[in-house]
């Protein structure tokens, strides 16, 4: 198996996912820097396919964005919720890995990432 050397590409799926754990519950939108980091050009389907393809829950919240004309417009910004869902996310983004044949991330790399998530939350019964 290759290490992180691997000369294979990483997939929309793969790149998003680190992305969504890197930015925490503050989130990415799609005029974001993480977003153009990695040349997403349709967020939106991309986190749909994460949704419905892979089985991951994506918080997402319409947000209030001021244009250069000094207009108003709305942005939809994602992120994972809290632990549970982050943990289910770094578990995929290492299988996507692994069948890339590239190291999965480290256990600190793993406990970094899941830091930036609340527990999650309990409802009352």
């Amino acid at each position: 198996m290759n290490t992180h050397n691997s000369i294979s590409i990483p997939t929309k799926h793969e790149l998003c996912i680190y992305e969504l754990l890197k930015a925490g519950t503050t989130g990415i939108h799609k005029i974001g820097q993480p977003s153009q980091a990695y040349g997403e050009t349709c967020l939106t389907t991309t986190i749909s396919e994460l949704g419905i393809k892979r089985g991951l829950t994506i918080t997402r919240e319409r947000r209030k964005h001021i244009h250069r004309a000094g207009e108003p417009t709305y942005f939809t910004w994602y992120w994972f919720a809290d632990k549970q869902e982050a943990s289910k996310a770094i578990k995929l983004l290492n299988r996507l890995r692994k069948k890339r044949e590239v190291s999965p991330l480290t256990p600190n790399e793993e406990s970094a990432l899941l830091s930036l998530f609340p527990e999650l939350k309990h409802s009352a019964a």
